[in-house]
């Protein structure tokens, strides 16, 4: 009497099961510490470019603001060089008041007329 063997055991289909369960595990913590690094990434490029609006201000002879709404405010006017001539503005728009952290949680962002734009607590 000869066995029909066609198909596939329940053993040799749970394998696969469980094979692509790893992988499915492996490939999602890889995507995660991806997105936490592009969060990471996106923040500093946010303070980096706020750091440098403001470095040009100064540059320019803009006077150092009180407050991070005066530097905001300062950022998207104009410098007066002389009578005729003025330059900026050095930010188009305000940024939202917080980055993202690594963990995406909203970090609010600090302003220090001497050491200019900076996150309250990086992370």
């Amino acid at each position: 009497m000869k066995l029909n063997t066609k198909g596939f055991t329940l053993v040799e289909l749970l394998g696969v099961v469980a094979i692509i369960a790893v992988l499915a595990t492996v490939s999602i913590t890889s995507i995660s510490g991806a997105i936490q690094g592009g969060r990471e990434a996106s923040a500093k490029r946010q303070i980096q470019t706020l750091n440098s609006a403001y470095q040009n201000f100064l540059a320019a002879g803009g006077v150092k603001p009180a407050s991070k709404a005066a530097a905001y405010t300062a950022l998207q006017g104009n410098v007066q060089l002389t009578p005729s001539t003025a330059v900026g503005p050095f930010l188009l728009t305000a940024p939202d008041d917080n980055v993202k952290s690594s963990s995406g949680a909203n970090v609010p962002v600090t302003f220090d007329n001497l050491t200019g734009f900076g996150p309250l607590n990086p992370g």
